[in-house]
């Protein structure tokens, strides 16, 4: 009886252990869960810096928030910035199209990590550190010296000179999975997410226009980007 109960209470130690320290194959394949781009989801970023982090290349207005809402291949971002006003950006399939508000016409850029989250899309085996803490939860921490550009409140991009180098972080909830924060140099953006909408996306002409004239002179960068 002693040794059956010592061999029960051996196979409950190991099951807790293994529960507390998932491995490294575990916790990308949560990772990659929370990362993942959802075929329906919104959910809200709010931006600041953190002074005590290395400075980054950034927007020179950073954003204040961002809402994100996305139906299968389609996501509208609305960029509230710092003076109350507002601007989109649409990812429509592998093409990224945003108003620029200082100037007249639209910015245009071929995603780079489709299917994931942009902001946390570097992330990967090399880059994975372990398990911490963030606010309380138990998180996936993630870092690398990354070569990024934040191009736009949402949106980084590799550098293509790759010669300056940012410490990106990435921190998903452990249990959940959900991303909850990514830093990029010295720019935070945390994320909150919402419920998911309901019904399709209908995207502005002008939009539609612009990704038709892009689609023509780039059909095979683009084969594919839209259902």
């Amino acid at each position: 009886m002693i040794k059956h109960a010592l061999f029960l209470l051996g196979i409950a130690l190991m099951s807790a252990n293994a529960a507390e320290d998932p491995t490294p194959e575990q916790l990308l394949a949560i990772a990659e869960k929370a990362v993942k781009l959802p075929e329906r989801g919104a959910w809200r970023i709010t931006f600041s810096r953190d002074g005590a982090s290395a400075g980054s290349p950034a927007p020179a207005n950073l954003a204040a928030s961002l809402e994100a809402t996305r139906v299968g291949r389609i996501q509208r971002d609305v960029i509230t910035w710092p003076d109350g006003k507002t601007s989109e950006a649409w990812w429509l399939g592998k093409a990224w199209l945003a108003d620029d508000p200082k100037a007249d016409g639209l910015l245009f850029n071929v995603i780079r990590w489709p299917g994931r989250i942009n902001l946390a899309g570097w992330i990967d085996r090399d880059s994975l550190k372990g398990i911490g803490s963030l606010n309380g939860k138990k998180v996936i921490v993630f870092e690398s010296e990354a070569p990024l550009i934040l191009f736009w409140p949402g949106y980084a991009i590799p550098d293509p000179d790759r010669a300056a180098k940012l410490k990106a972080q990435a921190f998903i909830a452990l249990e959940e999975p959900r991303l909850l924060r990514v830093k990029l140099g010295d720019i935070v953006a945390d994320f909150a997410w919402k419920t998911p909408p309901v019904g399709d996306l209908a995207v502005p002409p002008r939009f539609v226009k612009r990704y038709a004239a892009i689609e023509k002179a780039l059909g095979p960068e683009l084969k594919g980007a839209r259902n």
